[in-house]
């Protein structure tokens, strides 16, 4: 289990380190990160596998509710873009030029989420089809979260939303936090989403 964590935690920061590099070398003409030495790369990844070893603590909450709204209308506000229509002082650096989530999607968020620090974004998963979502959330020197929504129809007019977040601590900090954040914590937190959701839609009566 350890060594799995091991790898989940490298491959997401990793993606976030490159994707983020990317767009930076983008921005400023800079060399890209593909033309980075195999050597550099592997010395690289394998200081930062020395320094974690054996410090990671993970803790994992799922949790449901139920909507009365159809999926195809809940769904779209587990983005970026639609979690400023009901999320109180949701902001994100919009850094792809779009707003149509896709896989591979990347945005920048600044203390949302449990964040003590700018969060690098990722979406891992995106399927509209089957109403799932999954983001990576990098928080450097700090922790990683996988957050991973699923809508499921009920009937034509009401939806089962179910919330899952892993934590991951790459740092004291991070793991200070998980040692902290209950289930009961966890469970609060998502008795908000439906409480949010419940007056957005009200509103729009």
């Amino acid at each position: 289990m350890k060594k799995q964590l091991h790898t989940l935690f490298f491959t997401i920061v990793i993606l976030a380190a490159v994707t983020l590099t990317a767009l930076t070398a983008s921005a400023s003409n800079a060399q890209p990160p593909y033309q980075l030495g195999h050597r550099e790369i592997t010395s690289q990844i394998k200081e930062l596998q020395k320094r974690q070893e054996g410090t990671m603590q993970s803790v994992t909450y799922t949790k449901k509710f139920t909507m009365n709204q159809p999926a195809d209308v809940l769904f779209p506000l587990f983005s970026a873009e639609g979690e400023t229509l009901w999320v109180p002082d949701w902001e994100y650096e919009n850094v792809m030029g779009s707003t149509e989530l896709h896989e591979d999607y990347v945005f920048l968020t600044q203390t949302h989420d449990h964040a003590s620090t700018k969060a690098i974004w990722l979406v891992k998963r995106h399927d509209p089809e089957t109403y799932l979502v999954q983001f990576y959330k990098v928080e450097p020197n700090d922790k990683v979260g996988i957050v991973t929504v699923k809508c499921t129809p009920v009937d034509a007019t009401n939806t089962e939303v179910q919330v899952s977040y892993q934590y991951i601590g790459i740092d004291e900090k991070g793991n200070k936090f998980i040692s902290t954040f209950t289930a009961e914590d966890y469970s609060k937190y998502i008795d908000e989403w439906e409480t949010l959701l419940i007056k957005y839609f009200a509103s729009l009566s």
